[in-house]
């Protein structure tokens, strides 16, 4: 029998598909999921099922309502490599730099009702990320990012019913807003072609791109099976991916204070390419 389960083990990997990062979301909603790092959507008796799993709001009759909250402070630090005389200059004070950006909280709540046969939820939450850095602006890592804030939601209704005592079947519909999405990093402004750059030129501009899309839709389709007594079985998708399409504006300004005045009183000013 080992060897059977060896060789079926060995088959499915054989055909895996590739895996992909998470991006920003970085842990799970709720203490409980978290715990079993999300490994939530089978036994879905919480009323953050609406996410894992929406035909788990059939897991409970009666009401059930969860309110908390994600606190991430994100330990992270960027090293520049190759710049040792730049920092005995004085350019950088070192070549290293960690996050400064605040401890950044999520809350979530979910509310869900279940009825015998049928159940119904609501939640409002976001995933479960850090939606904040902040590094040194003028640190070796300025030339990639300085600052990054974004917020993402959710507003959910979901619903379930019992298709036979062993089987049910859900769905989550979601409306997500990204209110705000804002990247600043340190750019070359200069204005004349092939000029030599240096680490300090006056023509070095921080730019802020500052976005938003109010509106989105998405949707989740969850099964659940209770084979027996002791082994569930769920799945869950979302059947429709978030597509973000955030518009807004590009922001400029100097840290050379000569630079900056020229853009101030209107001798400089940014093309619309």
């Amino acid at each position: 029998m080992k060897v059977r389960i060896g060789w079926i083990c060995f088959l499915f990997c054989m055909f895996a598909a590739p895996a992909h990062s998470g991006g920003f979301e970085v842990n799970e909603n709720a203490a409980n999921i978290l715990a079993r790092s999300g490994a939530f959507t089978a036994k879905a008796d919480h009323p953050m099922a609406i996410h894992y799993n929406p035909a788990g709001l059939l897991n409970w009759k009666g009401n059930r309502i969860y309110v908390g909250s994600n606190i991430n402070l994100l330990s992270l630090e960027f090293e520049r490599s190759g710049i040792d005389a730049l920092v005995a200059d004085g350019t950088y004070a070192s070549a290293t730099v960690s996050n400064e950006a605040d401890p950044f909280f999520a809350p979530s709540i979910a509310w869900g009702y279940g009825g015998g046969d049928w159940a119904i939820g609501a939640a409002v939450y976001g995933p479960g990320a850090v939606g904040n850095r902040s590094f040194d602006a003028a640190g070796p890592q300025r030339f990639l990012m300085t600052e990054e804030n974004f917020l993402l939601g959710y507003a959910s209704l979901g619903g379930a019913y019992r298709i036979t005592p062993e089987l049910s079947m859900g769905v989550t519909a979601q409306f997500v807003t990204m209110p705000f999405a804002q990247l600043t990093t340190v750019i070359d402004a200069n204005y004349t072609a092939g000029k030599e750059q240096s680490e300090t030129d006056p023509w070095l501009a921080q730019a802020e791109v500052d976005m938003a899309d109010w509106t989105g839709f998405t949707a989740i389709v969850g099964l659940h099976l209770k084979a027996t007594s002791f082994f569930e079985v769920g799945l869950s998708s979302r059947v429709l991916p978030i597509d973000i399409n955030a518009t807004g504006n590009l922001n400029l300004s100097f840290p050379n204070p000569d630079t900056q005045k020229l853009l101030d009183n209107g001798s400089l000013k940014t093309v619309d390419a």
